[in-house]
């Protein structure tokens, strides 16, 4: 009874440690799969096409990865009054970071506390800057009080031309 005993207790030890050996080399597979993965990432692209630009070029002869889609948020700090319409306002938005080499398609929307924001159009646009004016009456103090921001999307090409 006594070596039984002993017998069934290492037995018991053993399959123990047989069990903890496979928790580690179940381990050793997860991390060297995700030591491969991590070696050899995903990537996911995505395509831009652009059909038709402002200017006078042929964008078939620009190659897809000079295409770039850029996008910020401009703060109301910089709202200006128009000196050409009256009641209207302007914000200058900066766009060098993005660095296109023509000018881009953009849009542009606003956002502001309260929702009482006017509506704006994209104006006097270049590859490095535009301009949004209101669309509706409303003062370069009315933009800044209100914290009313740009936000926009500008679609170019950063190579080429």
């Amino acid at each position: 009874a006594v070596v039984s005993t002993q017998s069934g207790h290492y037995g018991r030890g053993y399959n123990f440690c047989l069990f903890h050996q496979l928790i580690y080399f179940n381990d050793m597979i997860s991390t060297a799969t995700l030591l491969i993965l991590l070696m050899f990432p995903l990537s996911y692209q995505t395509e831009l096409k652009i059909l038709s630009m402002p200017k006078s070029f042929n964008t078939e002869d620009l190659p897809a990865p000079c295409t770039l889609v850029c996008a910020g948020v401009q703060t109301s700090e910089g709202w200006k009054d128009s000196r050409f319409s009256s009641g209207k306002a302007y914000l200058e938005v900066d766009m060098a970071g993005c660095a296109f080499v023509s000018q881009p398609l953009i849009t542009a929307t606003v956002t502001g506390e309260g929702n009482i924001c006017s509506s704006v159009f994209v104006d006097k646009m270049g590859s490095s800057w535009f301009a949004a004016y209101t669309v509706d009456d409303m003062t370069a103090d009315h933009g800044k009080n209100e914290r009313c921001e740009i936000h926009w999307s500008a679609f170019g090409y950063i190579c080429g031309v």
